[in-house]
């Protein structure tokens, strides 16, 4: 499909390397031969964290650990975005790595009082659901619907209605969370900024479980530390969540052991 397409762009034909342009799109997913190939790669990982993220701020997202380890995703939105990224793709990538318009949140987002609100919900299980956990290397991760309902209480109490009632589709709600990520990147040791690019609010990433199956999911990373002591935290949090035993950036492929 990718072939034709560029079959009827002008000027394609007379390219030099149309060959090589037109093997590098078909085996980007399969195969990152040569330099051509592994930009097309990236630019294709870089697109489909673009997608997944705009799904997760409509959405949201909310994980819960069954008998076989799977992430369900509760809204539809959400779980058509996931299904959309983790899928294995159709057509070639598209390179864009677009960070959202700026957005002014001066006026009722306060640093302390956000981490504040997001604190309660670490390692706390509703059923088999989370929205946060600790990690013994000094890390929480914290899902999309946390920072939405932080974002929402935050703004409600300053007054600024407008985010606090926005509805669960808009899409000005991921220019929301970018800007307050980007504003916690401001302050020292809050965003674990090393495992997330600065055009994003998020990554997504694999949980290696004890037992089970292994976990994806879209997360925030933070250092423990701006919420209190990393030890404290690991010894309240629940068994369930103690299954989970690694956490590492993922880029979107299958690994093969």
């Amino acid at each position: 499909a990718a072939g034709t397409v560029l079959a009827g762009v002008a000027g394609f034909k007379e390219l030099g390397r149309k060959d090589e342009i037109l093997r590098a799109i078909k085996l980007h997913h399969k195969v990152a031969d040569g330099l051509l190939g592994k930009t097309l790669k990236q630019a294709d990982q870089l697109a489909r964290q673009q997608e997944l993220e705009e799904a997760m701020a409509a959405g949201g997202q909310e994980e819960e650990v069954g008998k076989e380890g799977i992430a369900v995703v509760e809204d539809g939105t959400a779980r058509q975005g996931v299904k959309d990224i983790f899928a294995e793709p159709t057509g070639p990538g598209k390179a864009r790595e677009e960070k959202p318009r700026p957005l002014d949140i001066s006026h009722w987002f306060d640093a302390a009082g956000f981490l504040a609100l997001l604190k309660p919900v670490i390692n706390r299980l509703d059923g088999r659901r989370f929205l946060a956990f600790s990690m013994a290397d000094g890390l929480v991760y914290f899902q999309v619907k946390a920072l939405k309902q932080a974002a929402r209480q935050q703004a409600e109490r300053a007054g600024c209605m407008e985010i606090a009632t926005m509805a669960a589709d808009d899409p000005t709600m991921r220019r929301v969370l970018f800007a307050v990520v980007q504003r916690l990147r401001q302050e020292p040791d809050v965003i674990a900024r090393h495992l997330i690019r600065d055009s994003y609010f998020g990554g997504y990433f694999l949980l290696t479980r004890k037992f089970g199956k292994e976990l994806r999911g879209y997360y925030t990373p933070f250092h423990a530390e701006c919420f209190g002591s990393i030890a404290e935290m690991e010894r309240a949090k629940p068994d369930l969540l103690r299954d989970i035993v690694k956490v590492t950036p993922w880029a979107g492929e299958e690994r093969r052991d």
